[in-house]
This record gives structure tokens, C-alpha cells and sequence, in this order.
């Protein structure tokens, strides 16, 4: 290989780890929460199993390109279409119609959806869906960079290898339909923890609801489109030093199981709770 061959390797493979790679597992339409969280992402991507019952994909898709195009959760506060819930108790509630905002607008760059029934369980199905390798990616600019989602949406990424290209990941984001408590109910998921493991970052992290991971160290509010509310997350640096780390780096419970903590919230809970006000209208 020439010198100028390799310098340019050098090159590709200096960027792809100065990178910031993001993984949310389950996210449906909170395109909001990892652009709070990891305002510097580059790449997020997603894996997720599909219920329609919370809307169609072509919803999912239109519910995320709006956000972006807006920079504001205001379709979603102005449809509840997808919780039954929200439609008895938000014409009573006015916290139900809270529009949060993102930095600003994005533009959408491209758009791309590749359906595909390249199933990875051949003709069988797991809980009524075939995980397969379809992906949507969506290129756009937001607050002065260009960002790329890359969005697996009928993906079982609890058994099965995790796609080649998802690899680096610096932050790992488990506030939707999976999180920590997922991994303990479910200690035969072996492929997961070591999915995980070996595709994280050097120094990777993780945010999870902080209602059930009430002991992971540092604690915040973002105003996002999962909760009108404010959504309480909690983020921990991972360590995969011992074999049983997922056991040992789980530090919380369910509501319940586990005393709460006493700690007082850590210096970054009180300044991102008071910088993410604006967020909320």
C-alpha cells in the first residue's frame, strides 16, 4: 500500500473515532431527547421494534421530520393520536399542552427508506414482527452541524447482531420502550450485553429513566416529546472491566425495590434542570 494510501486511512480512521455515536434502543418518534442529551452527536443511531399501536412508521417518520423542521414538539402537543391516556386527560391538564423546543429548525439534507424483507429469522416471527434489516437515514443540518440518523425500525437488537455499520458508541440511550431493568429481567439476552460491550466506545455512558435507575450518579430533567411533564434521566459511565458488569454497574431498582437515594441531585442536575427551562414555553 502506498504512503498516500495509508495516510489517508490514518485519516478516515482518526474521524470515524473522533465521531460522537449515539445508540437509542427503542425510540419511536423522541427524536428530542438525544439532541438534548448529546448536543454535539454526530451519529444517532436507532433500533427499535415497531407497535403500531402507537401509529404507523410513515407516522413515526412524519412525527420526527416535523420536530426537526420546527425545531418544537408542537405536532405532538397538538395530536395525541398515539396515547389514549393523553386524550382523556389533556383537554384538563394544560401541562399536556407544553410545546418544547430544540436549539432551532433543522434542514433536511436527504432522505432515505430502504425496506427490505431480508428477515434475520428467516419465516418465523418474534412477538407478531419480523426483525429485519430495513433502515431509514435521514441527513440534516442542525445548530451549525450536520447530523445523520440512521434508524433501524424492525430490528431485534436483544438477539441478534447488531448491525456492522453501529459501532463506537459513545452514549448509549435507554429512555424509550428499553432500559436497564430490560437487561436483568431478561439475563438470557446474552447477545445484547455482549452487542453492548464490544461495540461501545472507550468511554462510553448511559442514560436511563431515571424513575427506575434512581442510583446511577448524576440526574436531570430535559422537556422533550416523551414526557409533557419533563423527563427525569439519569446517566453513568460504563465499566466493563468485570465479567458480571451489567449486574454491577446496575445501580437501581424499580420504584420500590430499592431504598431511594438520599444524595442531594449533583451539581450538573441543578444546571442543566435550569438550562433546559427555555425548552419549555
Amino acid at each position: 500500500m502506498s504512503s498516500a494510501n495509508q495516510n489517508e486511512n490514518k485519516t478516515v480512521n482518526a474521524n470515524a473515532k473522533q465521531s460522537v455515536n449515539v445508540l437509542y434502543l427503542g425510540m419511536a418518534h423522541d427524536i428530542m431527547a438525544p439532541l438534548l442529551l448529546v448536543p454535539d452527536l454526530d451519529v444517532l443511531y436507532v433500533m427499535n421494534s415497531l407497535d403500531e399501536e402507537y401509529g404507523s412508521w410513515e407516522d413515526h417518520k412524519r412525527i420526527i421530520r416535523e420536530t426537526l423542521k420546527q425545531g418544537d414538539d408542537k405536532n405532538i402537543a397538538a395530536n395525541f393520536w398515539f396515547d389514549e391516556l393523553a386524550k382523556q386527560y389533556a383537554p384538563k391538564n394544560k401541562e399536556w399542552k407544553n410545546v418544547h423546543t430544540l436549539a432551532g429548525p433543522s434542514e433536511i439534507l436527504s432522505d432515505e427508506d430502504t425496506p427490505t424483507s431480508e428477515c434475520l429469522t428467516g419465516s418465523n416471527t418474534y412477538n407478531k414482527f419480523c426483525y429485519d434489516k430495513s433502515v431509514w437515514k435521514l441527513r440534516f443540518l442542525y445548530n451549525g452541524k450536520e447530523r445523520q440518523l440512521i434508524y433501524y425500525y424492525n430490528y431485534n437488537y436483544a438477539q441478534y447482531e447488531w448491525p456492522s455499520e453501529i459501532q463506537n458508541i459513545k452514549y448509549y440511550v435507554w429512555n424509550g420502550a428499553y432500559s436497564w431493568e430490560s437487561m436483568m429481567e431478561y439475563p438470557d439476552e446474552v447477545k445484547l450485553r455482549e452487542m453492548t460491550m464490544e461495540r461501545a466506545a472507550p468511554e462510553a455512558y448511559v442514560f436511563a429513566l431515571s424513575f427506575n435507575h434512581t442510583q446511577f450518579p448524576e440526574h436531570m430533567v430535559i422537556y422533550n416529546s416523551h414526557d409533557r411533564y419533563g423527563t427525569e434521566v439519569a446517566k453513568m459511565k460504563l465499566n466493563f472491566s468485570d465479567p458480571d458488569w451489567w449486574k454491577k454497574n446496575y445501580r437501581g431498582g424499580r420504584r420500590g425495590d430499592r431504598k431511594r437515594s438520599n444524595k442531594k441531585p449533583t451539581r450538573n442536575h441543578r444546571v442543566l434542570k435550569k438550562r433546559t427551562r427555555k425548552y419549555r414555553r
